[in-house]
């Protein structure tokens, strides 16, 4: 859910009664007037130098601010202005996101008719052009057949770290930047699709198969085995594939990683 943030700051305490006193509740929203604005997230979490920010297809997008009328529907033409708090990028017409200043945080916020956001930060980054798997190897994956998921049932980290290669000199981390983990079971030679009997996770032992990188570019996550589902019985092992998201269209890089892991009981 969007954070939005409202024209109206403090409650509205208006006595509208029959005939002429109705006409004194003209300060109540209306469905085509701007009364909300939703703008907590970008579409992607860094720019690369030199490029427009892109969502997480690889597409050229703007930075996604969302205005609502007072009946709670998006107003599709809605004008929308941005400001950047900070240097390092640049907005080319006003709306598309530029990176410019290799390193750079910057914060930008939204404004329609007269009702600000709050602030939003993105990282100016080198180009990905390389996915390097940290992890060499797993041990088998093991899990305690007929028994709830417990932090024993859990893969080791399957660590990934995106990379920029210069022409000269030893290859860069990529920061802020979203990589996906997908899980692929298999019962001898067939593929099992069951997203329930393996799932990934992250801090804390929370389903979430989106990681972002950190500051030297790696990211992780596990993969916990659900020994409470007797199909699991017929797992005999598990392929983790690890992708990069947010590629400009046409960009050719290595970009996926798998890794297989045996999968027994306990």
């Amino acid at each position: 859910t969007q954070l939005r943030v409202s024209r109206l700051r403090f409650p509205l305490m208006l006595l509208c009664g029959a005939s002429a006193a109705a006409a004194a509740c003209s300060d109540a929203p209306t469905a085509g007037e701007p009364f909300s604005l939703a703008f907590d997230r970008l579409p992607f979490t860094a720019v690369v130098l030199g490029d427009t920010l892109r969502d997480t297809s690889g597409a050229a997008v703007l930075p996604g601010a969302v205005v609502y009328g007072g009946d709670g529907s998006p107003i599709a033409d809605a004008e929308i202005s941005y400001l950047l708090l900070d240097r390092g990028a640049t907005l080319v017409d006003g709306r598309w996101i530029v990176g410019d200043s290799l390193g750079a945080t910057v914060r930008v916020v939204a404004e329609a008719a007269g009702i600000p956001s709050l602030p939003v930060q993105f990282q100016v980054v080198p180009r990905p052009d390389s996915l390097s798997l940290e992890t060499a190897q797993l041990d088998t994956a093991r899990y305690q057949p007929r028994a709830r998921i417990s932090p024993e049932d859990t893969t080791g980290r399957i660590e990934v770290r995106v990379l920029h290669r210069p022409q000269a000199g030893e290859p860069v981390g990529v920061a802020r930047w979203l990589v996906r983990y997908d899980v692929e079971l298999f019962d001898g030679d067939a593929a099992v699709a069951n997203d329930s009997l393996a799932i990934v996770v992250g801090e804390g032992g929370r389903a979430s198969v989106l990681d972002t990188t950190d500051a030297e570019g790696r990211a992780w996550r596990q993969v916990t085995l659900n020994g409470a589902r007797t199909a699991i019985d017929a797992v005999d092992s598990l392929v983790v594939s690890v992708t990069i998201l947010g590629r400009p269209a046409g960009t050719v890089i290595p970009s996926l990683v798998r890794l297989a892991v045996p999968v027994r009981p306990r």
